[in-house]
C-alpha cells in the first residue's frame, strides 16, 4: 500500500512539473519565407505559439553581422490577433507599418539584407537566411537623386549671384544637401528647407555668394576670388548619391558680386611717437599699407623672440578695410587706443622692442624688424625702470665694508651684542615676586616631609 501511495505522489509531482517544463522550452515559431515587395521586405511567420494579449513578437533584419532594423508586433493589435499562429511581417523601407512599428533606419543600396531573426517573448525561436536580388534591392531605395549640371548665375529676376546646381529625380524622406568643394576643401553646405519630403523630378540648389536662398540654408562661408569651386556632392537622407566636377572661368568667378579678394597687407614702418594735440600717443606706431581683411587684423610686438603684447583691430570701430588700404596701429606705452584691443603689458626701459608681425584673417602676412633709440625708449612716458635684484649670496671677492669683524674671506661676522639691562623692579612687581617665592618654598617643604615619611 505504501509503495502504491509513493508512486501516486511521484506521478502527481511529475504532472505538476510538465507545465514548467513546457515554459522552460519556451515559445515556438518559424520564419517561412523572406521576399521583396514594392517598398518593403515581407516575411511569412508560421507555427507560432498561439498569440495572446501577453505575447511579444519581434523580427530583426540583418546584413552580415550588422542589424539593420527591428520591428515589434504592435501590442494594441494583440487582442485582434488573439489565437493566431501565423503572421505576415512587413518591414517598409520608407514608412512604418501600423502593425509592426520599427526602429529608425536608412536603407542603403549597397547593404542588402542577408538574414532575419524571429524572437518570441525575448527568446530567439527562428533564424533564416535571405537570398535577395541586389539589383532589385537597389532599385527599391526610398531615396534617389542625381546632379545634372552646375552653372554660375547672376542676380536678376528670381536668380541670385550664385552657383546653381540642377538636381533631377530627387526622392527623400529626411533631407537633401549639396556640399560645395574646391578640390578637397569643403567651402559650404546648402540644405533644402521649407519643402515637404516627397519625389521631385527637378530641384535647383542655389549656393549664393551673398544672401542665402530662403529654400537652401547655407553654412557660413566667405567666397574668395582665389579659391574657385570645382565640385559638388549630393547627399540625400545622409547618403552620398552623386558627385559632379565642373570648371568655372576664374575671371568671371572673381568678378561675381560677393566674392572677396584674399587677405592682403604689409608693414611699411615702425617707430616711436610722442603724445601731441594731433592725436598721437606715447608709444610705438606701426604703419601698414595695402590692407584688405574680412575678419581680423592683428599685430604682434616683439623684443627678439619675446612676445611683448598683441594688438587686435576693433572691428566694431572699423568693420571694413579703409578705402586707401592704409592703417596705423599704436602700441601705447601707457593707456590704450579705442581702435585697437591691446593685451596688457608693462613696457620696460631695458627691453627695447625691435620686431612686429602682421596677421590678417589668421594668416601671417609680414614681419618687420626695426631699431629704436634705447635712450629715447627709456625716456618715453610709460616705460619703467627694471627693479634691481638683490642676490643674498655673499661674494667672497667683495671686501667687507659693513660693520662687524672681517674674517678675511669676504664674510663678515657681526659683533656680539651686549644684553639689554633688566628693567627696574617696581612696587607691583615686588609683590608678585614675593608671592612666587612663598609658593616655591611651600612646595619644597611638602616634598621634604613626604620623603621623610617614605623612609
Amino acid at each position: 500500500m505504501k509503495k502504491i501511495y509513493s508512486l501516486f505522489i511521484a506521478c502527481v509531482l511529475l504532472l505538476s512539473l510538465l507545465p514548467a517544463a513546457a515554459m522552460a522550452d519556451g515559445f515556438s515559431g518559424e520564419i517561412d519565407s523572406i521576399t521583396l515587395l514594392p517598398g518593403s521586405v515581407s516575411l511569412e511567420l508560421k507555427d507560432l505559439t498561439p498569440i495572446s494579449t501577453e505575447s511579444k513578437i519581434e523580427v530583426q533584419l540583418w546584413s552580415g553581422t550588422s542589424m539593420l532594423t527591428s520591428v515589434t508586433l504592435n501590442p494594441e493589435k494583440l487582442s485582434e490577433l488573439n489565437g493566431r499562429n501565423t503572421l505576415t511581417c512587413c518591414i517598409p523601407l520608407a514608412a512604418s507599418d501600423e502593425y509592426w512599428p520599427q526602429s529608425d533606419w536608412t536603407p542603403k543600396a549597397d547593404t542588402v539584407p542577408t538574414k532575419a531573426v524571429l524572437i518570441y517573448n525575448d527568446q530567439q525561436v527562428s533564424e533564416k537566411e535571405a537570398a535577395l536580388d541586389a539589383t532589385v534591392w537597389a532599385a527599391m531605395m526610398p531615396y534617389s537623386g542625381s546632379i545634372e549640371s552646375v552653372v554660375m548665375t547672376r542676380a536678376g529676376g528670381v536668380l541670385k549671384n550664385a552657383i546653381s546646381v540642377e538636381l533631377e529625380d530627387v526622392t527623400f524622406r529626411n533631407s537633401v544637401k549639396v556640399a560645395l568643394f574646391s578640390d578637397d576643401i569643403l567651402l559650404t553646405t546648402a540644405t533644402l528647407s521649407g519643402v515637404e519630403a516627397d519625389s521631385y523630378e527637378f530641384l535647383t540648389c542655389c549656393i549664393a555668394t551673398e544672401e542665402a536662398d530662403p529654400y537652401w540654408a547655407q553654412t557660413s562661408w566667405t567666397p574668395r576670388d582665389s579659391i574657385i569651386p570645382n565640385k559638388v556632392v549630393l547627399i540625400v537622407d545622409g547618403i552620398e548619391l552623386d558627385t559632379h566636377e565642373f570648371t568655372l572661368n576664374a575671371e568671371e568667378w572673381a568678378n561675381l558680386p560677393g566674392t572677396a579678394v584674399p587677405a592682403t597687407g604689409s608693414i611699411e614702418r615702425a617707430g616711436i611717437t610722442h603724445k601731441n594735440d594731433m592725436g598721437l600717443l606715447d608709444g610705438i606706431a606701426v604703419d601698414m599699407k595695402d590692407i584688405f581683411f574680412m575678419e581680423s587684423v592683428v599685430l604682434k610686438l616683439y623684443a627678439g623672440e619675446t612676445l611683448l603684447t598683441t594688438a587686435a583691430l576693433n572691428t566694431e570701430m572699423l568693420p571694413a578695410a579703409p578705402a586707401n588700404g592704409f592703417l596705423t596701429c599704436t602700441f601705447p606705452a601707457e593707456g590704450g587706443d579705442e581702435y585697437w584691443n591691446i593685451d596688457a603689458w608693462a613696457p620696460q626701459d631695458d627691453i627695447v622692442p625691435n620686431k612686429v608681425v602682421l596677421v590678417i584673417d589668421d594668416t601671417e602676412l609680414d614681419t618687420h624688424e626695426f631699431t629704436l633709440n634705447a635712450e629715447e625708449w627709456a625716456n618715453l612716458p610709460g616705460t619703467e625702470a627694471q627693479q634691481p635684484v638683490v642676490d643674498p649670496t655673499p661674494n667672497p671677492d667683495t671686501p667687507n665694508t659693513g660693520s662687524g669683524i672681517s674674517t678675511g674671506s669676504g664674510i663678515s661676522v657681526a659683533e656680539p651684542i651686549a644684553p639689554a639691562p633688566l628693567p627696574p623692579v617696581t612696587g607691583d612687581q615686588d609683590g608678585i615676586l614675593a608671592i612666587c617665592l612663598l609658593a616655591v618654598s611651600a612646595g619644597i617643604i611638602f616634598f621634604v616631609k613626604k620623603a621623610k615619611k617614605a623612609r
